[in-house]
This record gives C-alpha cells, sequence and structure tokens, in this order.
C-alpha cells in the first residue's frame, strides 16, 4: 500500500521540572513533558503537551498544541529557566525544561490514517530517563485531531476559550466527526489543536520500511538546534 509524505523535519523530546525542583529522578518530579516539532526548511516550532507525561504504548493519550514560536531565539526562550513573584508564595523559580531525546519524524498518510513516525539520533544508548518516558530508537504513533465544536468528556481536554478557532477550509474537514486523521498538518498550525496520539503494538508500515528510512535520512541537518536542544538528561 502506497504512503504519502505529510510533513518532516526534526523531532525534540523535553520534560520541564516542577517548580523548584532543579531535578528529575521520576515523573512525580515533572510538570509537562512535550514534542517539539521543527519542521523542515521552515523557521517556526511546534510545542506538543502530551497528557500522562509519557508517549503512549497500546492507549491513546490526548495532547495539544501549547505554542507555536516564530523563530529560534523564542523557542530558546520558551524551554529557559522562569522566575517570577506571587503574591502568597513569594519568590519561586522554574528551571529549563531538559531535552532528553533529539531526532527526526515524518507525518505519513497511510491506508486513510496519519502516523507520527520518528528515529531518535541521540542519545545513542536509552537511558532510564528515555524509558520512563516510553521514549524508543524508533516510534510508530497514529495521531487525530479532535473537533473542537464537539464536546469532551468532563475533566478532559482544553476549556473553550483554550481550544483552536479554525478557518473554514479546516473546520469543515470534520463534517460530523468528533476526531479525524491530522491531515492535512495545516492543524498544527493553531495553538489549542486538540490532538490523540495512539500506540500501537506494530506498525502496519512494515512493508514501506526502507522506504520510510530513506525519507527520514535525507531531512537534512540543522546544527543551529543543537543550541537549543542542549542535551541534559539528569
Amino acid at each position: 500500500m502506497k504512503f504519502s509524505v505529510l510533513q518532516k523535519g526534526h523531532i525534540l523530546f523535553f520534560c520541564r521540572p516542577r517548580v523548584e525542583h532543579e531535578k528529575i529522578h521520576s515523573l512525580e518530579d515533572v510538570q509537562h513533558f512535550f514534542i517539539v516539532l521543527k519542521p523542515e526548511m521552515e523557521k517556526h516550532f511546534i510545542f506538543i503537551v502530551v497528557g500522562r507525561k509519557k508517549l503512549p504504548e497500546e492507549q491513546p493519550y490526548f495532547g495539544f498544541v501549547e505554542k507555536i514560536t516564530a523563530n529560534l531565539d523564542q523557542a530558546i526562550s520558551f524551554v529557559s529557566e522562569e522566575h517570577y513573584v506571587t503574591l502568597t508564595k513569594g519568590e519561586r523559580d522554574i528551571s529549563a525544561a531538559r531535552c532528553i531525546g533529539i531526532g527526526r519524524y515524518l507525518f505519513i498518510d497511510h491506508e486513510q490514517h496519519t502516523h507520527l513516525i520518528y528515529e531518535l539520533s541521540k542519545p545513542s544508548k536509552l537511558n532510564e530517563i528515555q524509558k520512563e518516558f516510553h521514549l524508543k530508537k524508533q516510534g510508530d504513533y497514529l495521531i487525530t485531531v479532535k473537533n473542537p465544536l464537539k464536546p469532551s468528556p468532563h475533566g478532559v481536554g482544553l476549556s473553550s476559550k483554550q481550544k483552536a478557532q479554525y478557518p473554514h477550509k479546516l473546520q469543515d474537514l470534520f463534517q460530523d466527526y468528533r476526531f479525524i486523521p491530522l491531515k492535512p498538518t495545516d492543524f498544527l498550525g493553531h495553538e489549542g489543536t486538540e490532538l490523540l496520539l495512539i500506540g500501537k503494538k506494530s506498525s502496519s508500515l512494515k512493508e514501506n520500511s526502507s522506504a520510510v528510512s530513506q525519507y527520514i535520512k535525507e531531512i537534512k541537518e540543522e546544527s543551529a538546534l543543537e543550541h537549543f536542544a542542549i542535551y541534559r538528561p539528569e
């Protein structure tokens, strides 16, 4: 079965410690786990928060586009340490987010599904911190986008004010469906886009694995990302 590449680029995995935590020893020390996408030949970065603070294995996890930055400087600022003052607790610090994985990704259209496929280039060997977040050397997930006009179960998803408001050409693609495949990837250009990331036991793209690997290899290196993605797995 043929497939088409919808988007490709660089992918980074970050975790941010909880307030007043400098080191991460377990998921209890994590405030957010998020994926950062840098589409090839583009300047912007897409920050996607993943629910349950880790990647799914065989079940769906909720996620959403938290931030879209215009350039590298804005992206660095977003993951940097923050210092602020509250009325009740005084001065507070949020430690810089830790990059725990760097690689390349593809969004692929295949059999009426959209796949997010990634391949890590760093670290060369997975450690305990990557395993905590279910990172693998290669990953294959189905990804769908939620209709913002459809209700969510109580306590799940974003508030109506936080949800994306799409132009008609995107909103009309939902018809009356609650979820549709992430096609086109233009949905990722809107903060508040709600996603469902679905883990899979095995890839349905095995027969196309060599072609998929070739597309990943063809993604050009971007040296500027090394400054952004300082590898700090502690």
